[in-house]
């Protein structure tokens, strides 16, 4: 199966796994030899109830790392449970291209996904790039509480046509 994806995602975002040793109830961690995302719960805030810190190892070992504190609305949207996007964020979806976004949190176009900002697609960029499956679908739905996940039971993959095995060119 051939897919076209937009010039702002990483092709190396298809070589992100879930790891299943540090998943869990608490926490959800993806990596491949050069990236790693972990999203965790931040103790800290109740309006912003999730941390999500990634990292991107470069040539010449220079590293690209961020960390961003967001909502459940916000974290559900980028991992493909709904497709809105805040007002003063459309900018994005009209610069860049895609399916919705939060300005300084993603951009998301069906299943590619860009943390925290859009890039170039090339190695160097400072943002990391994720192609969403069931799997990282389902481990981001079991952190969320439970009135969440009785509103979304049965809504994995629906937003973002998932499918089987990815390959193919940019889109955008």
């Amino acid at each position: 199966m051939n897919f076209t994806y937009p010039d702002w995602w990483h092709s190396h975002g298809m070589k992100l796994h879930l790891n299943r040793a540090e998943t869990n109830l608490e926490q959800v961690t993806l990596g491949s030899s050069t990236t790693r995302l972990i999203i965790s719960r931040n103790e800290d805030s109740l309006n912003l109830p999730w941390n999500i810190q990634w990292a991107v190892l470069h040539f010449y070992g220079e590293t690209a790392a961020g960390n961003r504190k967001v909502n459940h609305e916000t974290l559900l949207t980028a991992f493909g449970f709904n497709n809105g996007t805040p007002q003063g964020s459309e900018w994005l979806i009209n610069k860049y291209g895609g399916t919705c976004a939060e300005q300084g949190a993603f951009l998301r176009y069906k299943q590619f996904l860009n943390i925290p900002c859009p890039g170039t697609g090339n190695d160097g960029d400072p943002n990391l790039s994720l192609f969403l499956d069931t799997n990282i679908q389902q481990a981001v739905l079991n952190l969320m509480p439970n009135e969440y996940v009785l509103k979304l039971r049965g809504q994995i993959g629906k937003y973002l046509l998932l499918p089987s095995t990815p390959t193919g060119s940019k889109l955008f």
